[in-house]
């Protein structure tokens, strides 16, 4: 008889650690979606931002540079903006030259347009993906521990707060050291091909975007991102304290 209940203690046992295993790894995946989540979100409100463009071209002075008129310049950032936003395409933008359409952007230019878009869809997905697996990361808690979830939830957003500053803290770091050799690594990690390799004398692309954009841009998701963890490091201390406070 002792043996039996042993064994049946142990039967037990196994299930409950299985199912310990699997909350402690659906935690550890929620903590790792939300710094995921935000900075795929806030590269896309940045791209995804008329005013942010239109800025950014009169700061640089794109319209002299490039030779073309605020209503193009606006044209241009709508197009951009429409073409992140749309299926798989290309990017055909044509202003009016010497009485005719004539396309802003030359094949290699649009041929890269299409790997960027194919990259800013991806971050879509990355977004959607993350903050839909936190909903139902909270929902399932609740849904089965009810008011007991409340303190690891608290944790989680403590936790994931803390890996986001992490995060872009070192990336902060890197950039601040070297923004260029950062951007570099970012094209050679995230092209197959060397089509962003372009001549600013002559590409429109590279000549109404330079670096500068990209740094700002940079900097506009980092302050974004901190701003955000902060708030939620912030309300998950502020739930800890409160349920310490009730026990």
């Amino acid at each position: 008889m002792p043996e039996r209940s042993a064994s049946a203690t142990a039967g037990r046992g196994a299930p409950r650690a299985l199912l310990r295993l699997g909350a402690g790894l659906a935690t550890a995946l929620c903590v790792v979606a939300l710094p995921l989540g935000l900075v795929a979100a806030n590269v896309r409100a940045v791209t995804l931002d008329r005013s942010f463009y239109l800025a950014e071209f009169a700061r640089y002075d794109r319209g002299a540079f490039v030779g073309l008129s605020p209503d193009e310049l606006r044209l241009v950032a709508d197009a951009f903006i429409a073409y992140f936003q749309g299926p798989p395409s290309h990017l055909d933008v044509r202003l009016p030259r010497d009485g005719t359409l004539q396309p802003l952007f030359n094949a290699r230019e649009i041929a890269h347009m299409d790997d960027v878009q194919a990259l800013m869809h991806l971050v879509f997905r990355v977004q959607a993906l993350t903050f839909g697996y936190v909903a139902l990361y909270a929902l399932g808690g609740l849904a089965i521990a009810r008011r007991a979830f409340l303190p690891l939830a608290a944790k989680v957003l403590v936790a994931g707060a803390g890996l986001t500053l992490g995060i872009i803290g070192l990336l902060g770091a890197l950039a601040a050291t070297d923004f260029s050799e950062l951007f570099l690594q970012f094209h050679l990690l995230s092209f197959s091909n060397d089509l962003w390799l372009l001549d600013p004398r002559t590409d429109n692309l590279i000549r109404l975007f330079p670096q500068e954009f990209f740094l700002d841009a940079a900097m506009r998701i980092v302050v974004f991102t901190v701003v955000q963890a902060l708030a939620l490091g912030a309300a998950g201390l502020v739930g800890l304290l409160a349920t310490r406070r009730r026990t």
